[in-house]
Formats: structure tokens, C-alpha cells, sequence
């Protein structure tokens, strides 16, 4: 954990005092460190980039588990429409046994027709 500090150094330099920001990065576990103001905004920038970057990385496994899903249901749906196509009969009349002729009935029929 680290907490960034805003701190006024003052610089001697040809026997006058001259002010200089810095900011402190104190680091819980460690010593402090001093960075200038264009460190931190590189450091802000980074943090922030990461911090997107984590965003589409989580976004990205969400869209992967749901593209994972939609796939696992239509393997599924494809397979119960296999089933009830292979089940079905789509054309029931072309597997039944032709009618028996009564061969009686066509004779007397052939007689009727031979007689008009």
C-alpha cells in the first residue's frame, strides 16, 4: 500500500533559497521515494491504463464464457433435432406396404368397365 505526499523542498543554490515541489511515494513496506511532478503524472497514467486494461481483460473472459455458452446450447439443440429427425417419419406413406388388392373385386371391376 503506498500514499502519495505533496512536499516544499527548499534548494540552496547561489545563496538563495528557491522552492521545488516533489511528491513522496511512501510505501508502506518500504522507504520513502521521491518522484517529480512529471513522474507522477506517468505513474497516474500507468495506474489508469492498467486499470482499463484489467477492465477489457475482464470484459473479454465475460463475452468468452458467454460465446462458450451459446455454443454449448446450440450443440445441444442440434443434437435434440437430430434425434427427433431420426425418430420421425417424415413420410410415413412411402414405408407402409402397399394395400392388398382383392383380385375379385378388380375382375369385377374390369367386367363393368368392358361392358359400357
Amino acid at each position: 500500500m503506498s500514499k502519495l505526499i505533496l512536499s516544499t523542498i527548499h534548494v540552496k543554490n547561489n545563496r538563495k533559497f528557491r522552492h521545488r515541489q516533489t511528491w513522496n511515494k511512501i510505501d508502506l513496506s518500504k522507504k520513502i521515494t521521491t518522484c517529480t511532478h512529471q513522474q507522477l503524472t506517468a505513474a497516474e497514467t500507468t495506474y489508469k491504463l492498467s486499470d482499463t486494461i484489467q477492465g477489457l481483460i475482464q470484459e473479454h473472459q465475460q463475452a468468452r464464457a458467454g460465446i462458450d455458452s451459446l455454443r454449448s446450447q446450440t450443440d445441444k439443440l442440434q443434437q435434440q433435432l437430430l434425434q427427433q429427425t431420426q425418430t420421425t417419419d417424415l413420410f410415413p406413406s412411402f414405408n407402409q406396404q402397399p394395400p392388398c388388392r382383392n383380385l375379385e373385386a378388380t375382375t369385377q371391376m374390369s367386367n363393368i368397365e368392358s361392358a359400357s
